[in-house]
């Protein structure tokens, strides 16, 4: 009876350590789990940024090819009259805004497309942490590449201007569409 008392006193005592240490063992667990729960969530956010800044990629991409797809097609205008008889000058300011347009249209179409294709795998494959620094690398790379498109945009202004300000015999594209307009009504 003394051997069975002193095993069910082990117990007892073994219980009321377990019961004076629970609620710190309930602190930390719960502890443990509200961490987990607040870095599934920033996660989930961080994977919303993520997938915004591939879109917007996309989308930069995108207009990038076609307005670089446009000044290539422009190169077919200078076996026309018109930019045979332009000025010197006109004709230089047309192949150089063209081809500066191009190169900078090229260069997003491939920074864009490098970012949304890499940018993802690094998020998703990458050692712990790593989403983060790809989102933060993402949205570098597209601020730069957001810059070289407005400086696109910016090349793709002055090729345009010598016939629109032309003033030889030709009529210059506006005046003539307007004469146009005003023969119609």
């Amino acid at each position: 009876a003394a051997r069975g008392r002193c095993w069910l006193s082990r117990i007892l005592q073994a219980r009321r350590r377990a019961s004076a240490g629970g609620p710190t063992y309930m602190l930390i667990a719960d502890k443990h789990r509200l961490e987990n729960q607040t870095k599934v969530k920033l996660l989930a956010i961080r994977e919303t940024e993520l997938e915004l800044y591939v879109q917007n990629c996309r989308q930069v991409g995108f207009v990038a090819a076609i307005i670089g797809g446009l000044a290539y097609f422009s190169f077919l205008y200078t076996k026309r009259d018109y930019y045979q008889e332009a000025h010197w000058f006109a004709r230089v300011l047309y192949v150089t805004g063209l081809t500066c347009t191009m190169s900078l249209a090229l260069t997003i179409v491939l920074a864009t497309t490098t970012i949304a294709m890499l940018g993802p795998g690094l998020a998703l494959r990458g050692p712990d942490g790593s989403m983060n620094t790809a989102v933060d690398g993402i949205l570098l790379e597209f601020e730069l590449a957001s810059r070289l498109f407005s400086r696109c945009v910016q090349a793709v202004s002055p090729p345009p201007l010598p016939w629109l300000l032309h003033s030889s015999s030709h009529r210059p594209p506006l005046a003539a569409l307007s004469h146009r307009s005003s023969v119609l009504r």
